[in-house]
């Protein structure tokens, strides 16, 4: 809101130089016609005087040009940061509604990787080894449950259930 009113002074300072420009009256076919400068041989001058100083006009237009670019650029900036901050929210959204679906998943025993480790692990019941280590990436877990001759597989890393898998059993 600054940067308007900033912006309405500046073309307010710039009247002044501009309205001390001359005025001209022709008559023409079509009727009088007003210009600044004169428009035919016989041009009446009606107002004005000969302070008109046309660099302070340049000046002033130049002024109000930079004011109105600034203004401008920091509004599209405005208006970029707040598509890109909907943008980020519209991920952040879908991500929280996939972890959700995911984590619904594993509690019906259909874990897919992406779930959260915790949910899923509990939805499965309690495992009966869990395998720990690292590796380059970081540290890993796998959760092995065996029931009757099939044996289920779950890996983690960092929260997340990276695959799971079944052997055994026909």
């Amino acid at each position: 809101m600054m940067r308007y009113s900033t912006l309405i002074a500046a073309a307010v300072l710039a009247l002044p130089v501009c309205a001390s420009a001359q005025i001209y009256r022709c008559e023409t076919e079509s009727g009088t016609v007003f210009s600044q400068a004169p428009c035919a041989p016989d041009a009446e001058r009606v107002e004005g005087d000969d302070s008109y100083d046309s660099e302070a006009a340049a000046k002033a237009e130049a002024r109000t040009q930079r004011i109105m670019s600034d203004w401008q650029r920091e509004r599209q900036q405005r208006l970029e940061n707040r598509a890109r901050w909907r943008a980020e929210q519209r991920q952040e959204r879908e991500a929280e509604r996939r972890r959700e679906e995911l984590n619904r998943q594993a509690r019906r025993g259909n874990i897919q990787r992406g779930a959260d480790c915790d949910v899923a692990t509990s939805a499965a019941g309690r495992p009966d080894r869990v395998n720990e280590g690292s590796d380059a990436r970081g540290e890993w877990q796998q959760y092995v449950y065996e029931d009757g001759g099939q044996t289920r597989y779950v890996h983690c890393r960092d929260g997340k259930v990276t695959s799971s898998s079944r052997w055994g059993g026909d």
